[in-house]
């Protein structure tokens, strides 16, 4: 509150959102997020703030209204440089609202736009994976956990990534083991 300097104020609001966001308070969170994008004097941070604002949907508001306005802002000007990470965004918001074919939707969209931020690219080949794995297609969700992977550059996130392509992996690989012994039963008991 006491603090002048524009750019110091929007970094606080953010690293406090960061916080509040890891401790599962959304609320405080976007507030801290939606001040992070009213004191932010420079593009960068505007577009992460936005994104944040959206990461912090809870799943009851007007998914409607924020849909049309981050589709809306991420077509003018500047903002639409970065529009794989507003759809991103879009994908988490639409699973939180419960429309997971939508978010899936947005998250392909996400792939296909330019890359203005490696990570977020990876995030969307995560998203994809995590719907694979929960229809039980191991190798579908491998594939794409490998391509976050490969385009990740937050350390921390590609360790706990590595340790669940590794899973994944395993999973598979006995997965199809016991579909392939499943299926040479089945033809032995053929007369």
């Amino acid at each position: 509150d006491l603090n002048t300097d524009r750019k110091l104020k929007s970094r606080i609001a953010f690293l406090r959102g960061q916080v509040l966001e890891n401790l599962n308070q959304n609320d405080k969170a976007r507030e801290s997020f939606l001040a992070a994008y009213k004191y932010a004097n420079d593009f960068e941070f505007e577009v992460k703030s936005q994104i944040e604002i959206a990461k912090t949907f809870n799943g009851t508001g007007d998914y409607n209204g924020a849909r049309a306005y981050l589709e809306n802002i991420s077509s003018k000007g500047t903002y639409s440089s970065r529009k794989n990470e507003f759809y991103y965004a879009l994908g988490l918001m639409a699973n939180k609202a419960g429309k997971k074919d939508e978010a899936q939707q947005f998250f392909r969209q996400s792939l296909k736009e330019k890359v203005s931020d490696p990570q977020v690219r990876g995030l969307a080949y995560y998203e994809i994976g995590k719907s694979y794995l929960d229809k039980n297609d191991y190798i579908g969700a491998g594939s794409y956990y490998d391509s976050a992977l490969a385009v990740m550059t937050y350390e921390p996130s590609k360790i706990l990534l590595q340790d669940q392509a590794a899973y994944i992996k395993k999973i598979s690989k006995n997965y199809y083991l016991i579909k392939k012994n499943d299926s040479i039963l089945a033809l032995a008991k053929m007369n």
